[in-house]
């Protein structure tokens, strides 16, 4: 078979240069194989028959790089990384940059996953990202993320922010903590304020975190004052819990708040202050014998109270 050759190829040129990084050349009767230092294969010359392994029959006057090259069958190395990290918990609390890097030693990287950014909140999110090097190969690899940004739900039972109780009828504070996602990691209520014998502003506070580190604080702000009806639910416990050891000492300090709210009831402020002054003396003269020193202290500071409101 007669092939005309074309009339540039008859004029001699420089195809191959020094800073090609040619590492080796193979010349066929009217075209060239030569691969780079890199791995990568390259052809060109007549190429009627597909000799030139580009997929054509179009001759090539220049060197063209030919894909699949050096027989590469090993896929390229794909990483994955998350920004910022997860927590010990494994949760994170924020968005997440999810990044791939990818590398491989023999044709090279065509492309690699670009970073994704995940707001969604949920658990086992599974992000995947697949790398492909120019023979085709490829590789994937994946993350798993647990992302919870909400915060706890603290529910404050018992007392109510801005209430007023009277002592001895003044509810116990409580609290629940609830958290969908992550879970409730730790929780915790402390109660301060007051004069330190039951009466004045108290402040409720509860303070919770999730696994993914979300903290959240609620309080309950609210007043304890004395009333006669409080001083008398308060005698009664006392009673059964034994600070006051004697009935019939009991049954005389209810008498007197009962006589002190019935003066205050008719309106005569002075005779209701004057019975609540006896109890004050019935008090003082039996703490540390019938009744509890601590129980003594906290009827008298009532009845002060009483007195003085």
């Amino acid at each position: 078979m007669f092939v005309a050759l074309p009339s540039e190829a008859a004029i001699p040129q420089q195809t191959v240069t020094h800073n090609a990084c040619w590492a080796s050349i193979s010349a066929g009767v009217l075209h060239i194989i030569a691969l780079k230092s890199d791995g990568t294969l390259w052809a060109w010359g007549y190429n009627w028959a597909g000799q030139l392994g580009d997929g054509t029959n179009t001759n090539r006057w220049s060197p063209i790089q030919i894909t699949g090259t050096c027989g590469d069958t090993v896929p390229p190395v794909v990483t994955v990384s998350a920004i910022p990290a997860p927590n010990t918990n494994g949760w994170n609390n924020t968005d997440v940059t999810v990044r791939f890097t990818c590398d491989d030693a023999g044709s090279g990287i065509a492309s690699c996953p670009s970073p994704i950014t995940v707001t969604t909140e949920g658990t086992g999110q599974i992000i995947t990202g697949t790398a492909v090097d120019k023979a085709g190969n490829s590789a994937s690899t994946f993350v798993t993320l647990n992302i919870d940004k909400t915060y706890p739900v603290i529910t404050i039972s018992g007392v109510s922010n801005g209430a007023t109780y009277a002592l001895g009828l003044a509810p116990t504070a409580s609290y629940t903590v609830t958290d969908a996602l992550s879970g409730v990691a730790t929780s915790n209520a402390s109660l301060t304020g007051g004069d330190g014998l039951g009466l004045g502003a108290f402040t409720y506070t509860v303070t919770a975190s999730d696994n993914a580190g979300n903290t959240i604080t609620v309080s309950a702000a609210y007043n304890v004052i004395a009333t006669t009806d409080g001083l008398n639910s308060l005698i009664q416990q006392m009673l059964a819990s034994g600070q006051i050891d004697n009935a019939g000492i009991a049954n005389s300090l209810l008498s007197k708040v009962l006589n002190a709210a019935d003066a205050a009831a008719r309106g005569n402020v002075q005779a209701s202050d004057n019975i609540m002054q006896a109890f004050i003396n019935q008090v003082t003269a039996q703490s540390g014998q019938h009744i509890s020193a601590s129980a003594a202290a906290i009827l008298i500071n009532a009845a002060t109270y009483i007195i003085n409101n």
